[in-house]
């Protein structure tokens, strides 16, 4: 009987450990959301943006929240800021390198 106790809890002690392990890889893999204030190119005016960065070239990769929208995850537009914050991510860098 104490034998099958033992087995018992082993097993739930090695579960337990495997979601531990799964959860942390798991926030490995997401890439944090950073949140600015800027005009709209599109015209929505001051909004609430959130993007993400693709963690190989440093860029922002996506919109992933826009407060101009009535449910703000769902982005439905051809995010233009994207592509400006990404051309202002350039400009400092170019900046960064001719001061050097």
């Amino acid at each position: 009987m104490s034998g099958d106790v033992a087995g018992f809890l082993l097993l739930v002690f090695v579960l337990g450990v495997l979601v531990v392990v799964l959860r942390a890889s798991e926030r490995r893999a997401r890439t944090p959301a950073d949140a600015f204030w800027m005009v709209c190119p599109r015209g929505a005016g001051a909004v609430e943006c959130r993007f993400v960065r693709n963690a190989g070239t440093g860029l922002w990769a996506d919109v992933v929240s826009c407060s101009a929208f009535a449910e703000p995850c769902q982005v439905t537009c051809p995010k233009t800021c994207l592509r400006l914050v990404n051309l202002s991510l350039d400009g400092e860098s170019e900046g960064a390198e001719a001061s050097r």
